[in-house]
C-alpha cells in the first residue's frame, strides 16, 4: 500500500497522485485516498481515511458525461466529513 500512495505527481498543496490513487489533504488535516471513474453510463467515487478507518463508496447510474456528475464526488467528500465528525 505504501508504494501505491507514495506521491509521484503534485497537483496542488491539497492533492497529489500516487500509483493509481489521488491523495487529498483536507482542511481538517486528514489524508484521504480517493479515486473515481465512469464507464458505460455509470459513475463511481471512493475515498478512504486510513487513520480513522472509514471510507465511502458511491456507485451510481449517472453517466460520466452528465452535467450533474460532479455531485457524486461532492457527496463522497461531504459523507467523509460527516463520518469524521461522528
Amino acid at each position: 500500500v505504501a508504494q501505491m500512495i507514495e506521491r509521484t505527481h503534485k497537483i496542488s498543496d491539497e492533492m497529489s497522485v500516487g500509483l493509481g490513487w489521488h491523495v487529498i489533504n483536507t482542511e481538517r488535516g486528514a489524508r484521504l485516498l480517493w479515486h473515481n471513474g465512469g464507464t458505460s453510463g455509470f459513475t463511481s467515487s471512493l475515498s478512504i481515511d486510513r487513520e480513522n478507518q472509514t471510507g465511502v463508496v458511491i456507485l451510481t447510474n449517472v453517466s460520466a458525461f452528465h452535467p450533474e456528475m460532479g455531485k457524486v464526488d461532492k457527496l463522497n467528500f461531504e459523507l467523509m466529513e460527516w463520518l469524521a465528525e461522528k
